[in-house]
């Protein structure tokens, strides 16, 4: 789905596309490139099947050619979506891939009365995806939990099961042995004031405050999944599965008066639900037992270091909060109100791995046993259509914070908007395409020459591997949700709804 933002960013997007092209071909017109030593013995054995002759030296690989006619139409691509809708609605794709699923269930009939043996093929598929699809929404967390399906309209759901409950004398008897439960009840009592209250703590909150909040039998009742419903960015309903163990990651929106990232992420470690009663002079009535649900997470922390976004072309760097001197400083409770959806986050492997943040602990994820995380990791904005469009800003589906100008700024430098302001006329001339949007390239001065061994050695001599094992591989949104508010005091003032309404405090 396209508004006139996405299509306006699209066209600005597409100049900015052809003009790195250009820029490319002319940083790289003069290099000579050879072909890697995967690609020479991938040549050769591709010969060898088809008995053909081949050289065992590195070939010379022809200069990156954009003058073709998928750069030519990529200008009009804009234009088209305004006219005609959205690419996919006029795409071949569908049907390709369609006909290709035919013929490979043609393979498996006897070539008689093929029709009804494809049709009966499928009937199977069908019947085995939704078995598939049962068996997800009723997948269980340990031997008795089990997570009914999920109502499209509710913002969460975590089982009510109480078979796995942990005693709050077992915790406490923990502290001295895993530093990062230090401050482990202070803190949830905190969070469990605050939204009891209503109100988020500012120095106001007392002791005794904090000891009227009470959790009813000292247990805890600990999950190990729960479901996350959210409005994509085309105004649909959608659903992502939090696993502590698998699944661990999650995104909020920032709490900060004036954030300098729109988001907060974090790590789940364990999913929580207890009954709490609440007495004292702030409560509204203590006889009233409350069935409150939190999540204990690890926080990550922007990397402050390295800028990223949309201005520099870079992923947002990541890094856990705390240290191996104060762990528990990295720990906190999250309302399930405030998830957006699951986070993408790819560990930034090159950095490897450190034990700065958090030693030796059973608490670093759940079934892992790991003593080191990964220094930095990066949030992927790319993993799907909608978690895209949260960090660009301007969905019809998502109710967003405000995002920062250098999110929206695809930061065409001064040289290329003068180069492309030069040929103006030229590219209103050449219909739109990319390649009209730039001065001729023929005109343009020679690369310095190559010295020394720049002039014949590869670009890389890293083996990459055989090109059929590049092809195996597994295939690989702040939701706003429509929450009725609940009617009892344990209501958080950070509730995220859709575009129906704003959270209320």
């Amino acid at each position: 789905m396209h508004t006139g933002f996405t299509l306006d960013t699209f066209r600005i997007v597409t100049k900015e596309l052809g003009s790195q092209a250009r820029r490319f071909i002319k940083i790289t017109s003069g290099k000579r490139v050879f072909e890697l030593p995967a690609e020479t013995r991938r040549r050769q054995r591709r010969d060898a099947k088809n008995k053909k002759t081949s050289s065992a030296e590195a070939k010379e690989k022809e200069s990156w050619n954009i003058f073709t006619y998928k750069w030519h139409a990529m200008g009009d691509y804009v234009n088209t979506i305004s006219i005609y809708g959205t690419l996919d609605s006029l795409s071949t794709q569908i049907g390709e891939l369609a006909h290709r699923l035919c013929k490979m269930l043609y393979t498996k009939t006897n070539r008689r009365g093929f029709e009804t043996q494809i049709a009966t093929q499928e009937r199977r598929r069908r019947i085995l995806r939704d078995v598939k699809g049962s068996q997800l929404h009723t997948k269980i967390a340990n031997d008795t939990e089990v997570l009914q399906p999920t109502p499209p309209r509710e913002h969460h759901h975590i089982s009510e099961s109480r078979s796995s409950s942990i005693d709050t004398a077992d915790i406490l008897d923990d502290v001295r042995e895993e530093p990062a439960l230090a401050d482990f009840f202070p803190k949830l009592r905190l969070h469990l004031l605050e939204r009891l209250v209503g109100r988020k703590w500012d120095g106001n909150y007392t002791q005794e405050d904090l000891r009227n909040v009470v959790i009813v039998g000292d247990r805890l009742f600990a999950h190990k999944y729960m479901r996350v419903n959210y409005t994509t960015y085309d105004c649909r309903r959608d659903e992502d599965m939090v696993h502590a163990a698998t699944r661990p990651d999650i995104m909020m929106l920032s709490r900060d008066d004036n954030p300098a990232h729109p988001y907060t992420y974090a790590r789940v470690v364990t999913i929580y639900h207890a009954q709490v009663r609440h007495f004292g002079d702030r409560s509204e009535n203590p006889r009233t037992i409350h069935e409150m649900q939190f999540l204990w997470v690890r926080f990550f922390e922007r990397d402050a270091t390295r800028p990223g976004g949309w201005k520099h072309k870079r992923l947002h760097r990541l890094k856990f909060k705390g240290s191996r001197d104060d762990p528990a400083s990295g720990f906190g409770f999250v309302n399930p109100r405030r998830v957006i959806r699951g986070a993408h986050l790819i560990p930034a492997f090159f950095y490897g791995k450190t034990d700065k943040y958090l030693g030796p602990s059973t608490f670093r994820q759940i079934q892992s046993d790991e003593e080191t995380d990964y220094l930095y990791q990066y949030v992927n904005n790319f993993v799907d259509r909608d978690m895209f469009m949260r960090y660009a800003g301007d969905a019809v589906g998502h109710l967003t914070a405000e995002l920062c100008p250098d999110f929206l700024d695809v930061n065409i430098d001064d040289a290329t908007r003068a180069e492309d302001s030069a040929s103006e006329d030229d590219s209103a001339q050449g219909g739109g395409n990319v390649m009209a949007m730039d001065a001729d390239n023929d005109n343009l001065p020679p690369p310095p020459p190559l010295t020394g061994n720049d002039a014949e050695q590869p670009w890389d001599e890293e083996d990459l591997g055989d090109e059929d094992e590049w092809k195996e591989g597994d295939e690989s949104d702040d939701g706003e949700d429509n929450d009725e508010p609940e009617l009892h005091a344990g209501q958080d003032d950070d509730e995220v709804l859709d575009v129906a309404g704003i959270a209320s405090d």
